[in-house]
């Protein structure tokens, strides 16, 4: 093999008391006075970066320090709640979890070790409130009717003499089903229903603007034409009792009484609310029991006795309410049925306000109606196209 050498190449490194610097000539530069200003303004602007950055890492120190402080007052409540939980004071144990929810919940954000910790407390609040408010989760409600192959989209439902009557402004049909038999029959009608209210005696149908239609022994009656007390006005609800109709005015929140279609006073109709008596800024619904009930907005039941004001009952009900939109009543009278879509849900409570049953699905997904069973035991759910039958025992 041939060999083949290699020549190493030299460096000549400069002495380091050779090396040459830039340089800067500081006095002179500091008898600029732009330069000089920009140059505190810089430094000044440094500063306060430094400081603000001691300043934030010392609250954000603090606030760590409060929150845990805080976290420990809420486990010892959660304590407290649970040892009035074991004691059977249940009302005072309700308070108790509903007050240590609502303190969790800002805490419960982020992804801190804290919030880690608080998400885990929340949920045990959760499931002890559960219980107290009587939550059932319904995975798969039964059905008793569903609408898909019948040509028909109800978006309303009475009840009257054991039969569910569907119907919507939009469909000029009726749907009847029987409860005893099963049977179903379609009524055909020259417009669309826009409310109904059935007693002991009949079921009212209200065609808009004016128009009822009398229902009883498995026929119509004569159509009515009602007298209008203003010429703008509209109905946002309808509710019956003994044969006289109450409805809902829509932008004053009145309520209109009719004597029975039946008779003949039902000509001369007139504002059953004292007009000394407050009312409700935006009711939503109308009940009628030995008493009225307007749902308002707000989500607080208005109750009046022979047109003058008796009370309004709140709701207390974990998750707290976000928007009611139905009251019904019992034919007992003894419970009311309130339903909320935004939430899936559907509370029972009794005459005063207390909860004695909620429903949750989610098969709840379009819930636009719901009345009890003739012996108050069932609830008939209409949620789409679905009608479900829930148990309230």
């Amino acid at each position: 093999m041939p060999k083949i050498s290699f020549s190493r190449p030299k460096f000549s490194w400069p002495r380091f008391n050779e090396w040459k610097f830039p340089h800067f000539d500081f006095q002179s530069l500091w008898q600029n006075e732009k330069l000089k200003k920009n140059l505190i303004l810089v430094l000044s602007l440094i500063s306060f970066l430094i400081i603000g950055a001691l300043f934030s890492l010392k609250e954000e120190a603090t606030s760590q320090t409060k929150m845990r402080a805080q976290f420990l007052e809420i486990q010892n409540k959660v304590l407290e709640a649970q040892g009035q939980l074991s004691a059977n004071r249940q009302d005072k144990a309700n308070s108790a979890f509903k007050q240590a929810y609502k303190e969790i919940l800002p805490l419960a954000k982020g992804n801190t070790l804290l919030a880690k910790d608080a998400i885990t407390l929340k949920g045990t609040i959760e499931q002890n409130l559960a219980v107290l408010n009587r939550i059932e989760d319904i995975k798969d409600p039964k059905i008793a009717f569903d609408f898909n192959n019948e040509g028909f989209v109800p978006q309303r439902l009475s009840l009257y003499s054991g039969s569910l009557f569907f119907y919507s402004p939009y469909e000029k049909t009726l749907f009847k089903l029987s409860l005893g038999s099963g049977k179903s029959e379609k009524i055909n009608l020259e417009k669309g229903v826009s409310f109904a209210s059935g007693d002991n005696t009949s079921i009212y149908f209200f065609v808009a603007p004016d128009k009822i239609l009398p229902y009883r022994n498995g026929k119509f009656g004569d159509r009515i034409t009602i007298k209008l007390i203003g010429s703008k006005t509209q109905f946002s609800g309808l509710a019956s009792l003994e044969g006289s109709l109450y409805f809902l005015e829509k932008d004053t929140n009145e309520v209109i009484k009719y004597a029975s279609p039946l008779s003949e006073n039902y000509k001369n109709p007139y504002k059953w609310i004292f007009p000394t008596q407050k009312k409700p800024r935006q009711a939503k619904a109308i009940e009628v029991t030995d008493k009225i009930s307007l749902l308002s907005s707000d989500n607080t039941l208005w109750q009046y006795q022979q047109g003058r004001f008796e009370k309004t009952i709140s709701f207390d009900i974990f998750p707290l309410l976000e928007r009611l939109t139905k009251v019904s009543a019992s034919p007992l009278f003894d419970k009311l049925v309130l339903l909320e879509p935004s939430q899936k849900r559907v509370v029972v409570v009794d005459s005063s306000g207390l909860v004695l049953k909620q429903f949750k699905s989610e098969k709840f997904n379009n819930l636009k109606d719901v009345v009890f069973s003739p012996d108050g035991k069932f609830l008939y759910i209409l949620n789409g196209l679905v009608v479900y039958k829930v148990s309230i025992f």
